[in-house]
């Protein structure tokens, strides 16, 4: 037989490449549980985000993470042990078979931790309103917006939005109360103060009141009640640590988006909502009251208030109504003894006739017909002789088709006239009261809601290593 050897050199070669062998199956398995670590993490945040609250994408197309869990009050602990439970999964091989019953890997999730999370009500709903807008971009044509832009240029333009002729009727009749009148001598020798028969008096005297039940159907109200100071725009709420506020602003564009969400996502006094807490949603968001019929006043009040000014603007810009008016008023003026008092009473009348006719367009608004912005003769109804009888021609308001806007529409102006926080807030408050309706959703609160947030990782090997690992992940594309 031949003897077979092996030289110094050989072996020293072989121990060098088994050394390079395990070196590179060594660099191999680490970097294997780095990027086992990283897919981990990365799977575990994608379950997070896919546990979003179902009632809000269904009912308000708004994805959101609820962190109660269907609890009673929320916790980011509850979404880091959610987390846990994920990436504690992913990380291990559970029921797959490897390789000589041992685990090359041997990975375990050491802890982890919700660094960062921005809530849903954080700078006032800013994320629940950029989610409502991105939403409504896909819907809305750029035609709606052009539409009320011309609108509310019409608005600006005339001073609808700041005009308070209420304080202009108030003025002028302290005016005239104020002013000295002569007196008159009786057959009897006694002297008495002439008086001043203005028919604008009966009109301002029953300003505003039982206004609802002169412009809505009694028989068609609701009743139903909330405690506001249960929801978002009232309570104490809870603070994420997201970006800093106020480093975005929302454009006009935006802003008739975001009206147009809310005219669809709510029921108003015309399409009222019948499976929520309230039926009039937009006039609660517009008022903030307690019941629909105290939103529904309030908006019937500050519907007649914009039609007040729409009307003023037209009425002095007609020339056969001032002159009526001011022959009226000279009359007047005359059997005072007091033609100081003309220009006064001219107003004051023109001022009532303005208000008497926008009780007639909001009745005509709440029946469901459309008023134009502004008047022209056509559109006109109220004659002065029947303003000093205007309640006895109510029936009137709904008498003649005619285009212009409707009650819809007038919401959509005095939503864009709110302020811009105080919507979303309201907003919140109609999506609170309407899901804690939901079976589970008792307690539910968009202050417990996340769309974005950030988390470390602490995730270890079975032969020493440890890696510290963040992610962060959010449901806005910006």
């Amino acid at each position: 037989m031949r003897k077979g050897g092996i030289t110094v050199f050989l072996t020293s070669m072989l121990l060098l490449f088994v050394t390079l062998v395990s070196a590179c199956v060594e660099a191999v398995r680490f970097y294997a549980v780095g990027v086992e670590a990283e897919c981990a993490v990365s799977m575990g945040m994608d379950s997070i985000f896919a546990e979003y609250h179902r009632g809000l994408l269904e009912r308000y197309d708004l994805f959101f993470i609820d962190s109660s869990y269907g609890r009673e009050q929320p916790s980011y602990h509850l979404t880091e042990a959610h987390l846990w439970d994920y990436v504690s999964a992913n990380l291990s091989v559970g029921d797959v078979p490897v390789w000589n019953g041992r685990d090359f890997l041997n990975m375990h999730l050491e802890g982890v931790s919700i660094t960062q999370a921005a809530l849903a009500t954080d700078c006032a709903g800013r994320d629940v309103k950029y989610q409502a807008v991105s939403y409504m971009r896909e819907r809305a044509g750029l035609g709606l917006v052009e539409e009320i832009q011309m609108q509310m240029d019409t608005v600006y333009g005339n001073g609808l939005d700041v005009r308070d002729v209420e304080r202009e009727t108030e003025e002028i009749q302290a005016q005239i109360d104020g002013t000295p009148l002569p007196e008159q001598q009786l057959e009897d020798g006694s002297f008495v103060k002439v008086n001043v028969d203005n028919p604008a008096d009966s009109v301002n005297e029953g300003r505003f009141q039982g206004i609802l039940y002169l412009v809505a159907e009694q028989d068609r109200l609701s009743g139903q009640t909330i405690n506001s100071d249960n929801y978002v725009s009232s309570r104490t709420l809870n603070t994420g640590t997201g970006p800093a506020c106020g480093g975005e602003s929302f454009s006009f564009v935006d802003e008739v988006l975001f009206g147009e969400y809310l005219m669809e996502k709510c029921g108003n006094y015309r399409k009222p909502s019948m499976e929520g807490a309230l039926q009039y949603e937009l006039e609660y968001i517009l008022a903030g009251k307690n019941s629909d019929i105290e939103n529904l006043r309030w908006v019937a009040g500050r519907l007649i208030l914009f039609r007040e000014a729409a009307n003023a603007v037209y009425l002095y810009s007609d020339r056969v109504k001032v002159a009526e008016a001011d022959a009226m008023a000279w009359g007047l003026a005359i059997v005072s003894l007091e033609p100081s008092l003309q220009p006064l009473i001219k107003h004051s009348i023109l001022l009532a006739w303005a208000y008497a006719e926008s009780v007639l367009d909001v009745r005509r608004l709440f029946s469901g017909k459309s008023v134009p912005l502004l008047k022209s003769r056509e559109t006109w109804r109220l004659s002065l002789e029947h303003m000093l009888d205007y309640l006895g021609h109510l029936g009137s308001a709904d008498d003649r088709e005619e285009d212009g806007l409707s009650y819809e529409d007038y919401l959509r102006l005095l939503l864009l006239l709110e302020k811009e926080d105080i919507k979303t807030l309201r907003c919140m408050d109609v999506i609170e009261m309407n899901l804690r309706t939901l079976p589970g959703d008792e307690h539910f609160r968009m202050d417990g809601c996340m769309d974005a947030l950030r988390a470390e990782f602490s995730i270890s090997g079975g032969f020493g290593e440890y890696f510290n690992l963040a992610a962060q992940y959010s449901y806005l594309n910006r």
